[in-house]
């Protein structure tokens, strides 16, 4: 059945009525991850804020466990204000108003969507560069899949995505760091001499190398302990950087990086590598930072940190600059780049079937060049 301008104008309206439903696919995930968080966190938002969203699991009825810790839950065990369904045998609950966001290390919902010719809209939310390739056929790009939109965590990412994906259409939000979880100690006297860290992707390998490293080239700091904050709840790990004097970043190819900025809320000195992704707030002004994988210059630098943590020569500077760093990760920042985004590609999509419409001839003069 042919479409009208009639049918073109209802969907018109559904969204500039708000109508309309954003789906963010997940993975279910049983494993605590940054990236489920923030999709959560933004579905959240987005309900809390005049959009409707739902997360959409892989099987009915799924909810993370670890992430009961973090969000406020009704009489039946449910996350308010963060709705979450499941695929039903491969049929998805889309109009051709919705939104569908994708997760960027899942090609195979990319193509199936495509292959179903979904009428919704479709948009990677790219939260981590490194799996964007590696997770595509080789010369296989979303636009192969018909996906022209993404959505980007970070400005650094997306100076990646647009030399690897030219033409991309690209939005970027932010993500927030709840201040009522991470905060300074009540006095820096609390803060002991350890250094806190989260072992390295592969494994930890490289991370103990790191320490490794340290201990061999400043043997004097061999009394000083590697806390790994790994497998802890949500108040502990908050707990454990609060009284960690000191922090070690070990991540080499993240998008955003939370664990620096928690870092920086708890008044904790932070060394490290940027994993690309941090180079939106990572500078040498608020951390001992050092090019990507850089094994001997981290050890070099974790030393010289608790050198001069030691002898009481940090500069004020390091802490305002930390705080500075994180206070772009605010509540009302997410808040405000979410709507900014949902709003701007509501008004997008709003002008696409505009010029659509435009394009279909009136059912009158169909009828008179019959």
């Amino acid at each position: 059945m042919a479409v009208t301008k009639q049918d073109i104008q209802r969907v018109i309206d559904k969204l500039g009525d708000g109508d309309y439903t954003s789906y963010f696919f997940l993975p279910d995930f049983d494993k605590p991850s940054g990236g489920v968080k923030l999709a959560y966190d933004h579905v959240k938002a987005m309900n809390e804020n005049g959009f409707k969203a739902k997360i959409i699991h892989q099987k009915e009825g799924y909810q993370p466990e670890w992430l009961k810790d973090y969000y406020e839950q009704d009489e039946d065990g449910k996350f308010i204000n963060i709705p979450v369904i499941g695929l039903d045998e491969g049929k998805l609950p889309v109009l051709i108003e919705d939104f569908f966001f994708i997760p960027e290390g899942f090609p195979n919902v990319m193509e199936n969507l495509a292959k179903q010719n979904a009428p919704c809209k479709r948009i990677v939310f790219c939260q981590n560069w490194y799996y964007v390739l590696n997770a595509l056929p080789a010369g296989v790009f979303w636009s192969d899949y018909g996906i022209t939109d993404c959505m980007s965590v970070s400005k650094s990412q997306t100076e990646y995505l647009n030399m690897i994906m030219p033409g991309l259409n690209i939005r970027n939000v932010v993500g927030h760091i709840p201040s009522d979880v991470f905060y300074p100690p009540d006095s820096m006297s609390e803060k002991k001499l350890q250094i806190a860290y989260i072992p390295s992707r592969d494994g930890g390998t490289k991370s103990h190398n790191v320490i490794k490293t340290f201990y061999a080239m400043h043997p004097y700091f061999r009394f000083i302990k590697f806390i790994e904050l790994k497998g802890l709840s949500k108040d502990d790990y908050a707990r454990a950087l609060r009284v960690c004097a000191l922090y070690v970043h070990f991540d080499e190819y993240s998008s955003w990086g939370t664990a620096p900025i928690e870092a920086f809320m708890s008044k904790t000195l932070v060394a490290g590598w940027d994993g690309v992704g941090g180079r939106e707030y990572m500078n040498t002004d608020n951390m001992w930072i050092v090019p990507n994988g850089d094994i001997l210059r981290l050890a070099l630098a974790i030393g010289n940190m608790v050198e001069k943590y030691i002898m009481d020569d940090i500069d004020e500077k390091t802490y305002s600059a930390m705080e500075e760093a994180a206070s772009m990760y605010t509540k009302e920042a997410e808040r405000d780049s979410i709507i900014s985004v949902h709003s701007d590609w509501r008004d997008q999509r709003i002008e696409e079937f505009n010029q659509l419409i435009s394009r279909i001839p009136d059912e009158a003069t169909t009828k008179e060049s019959e």
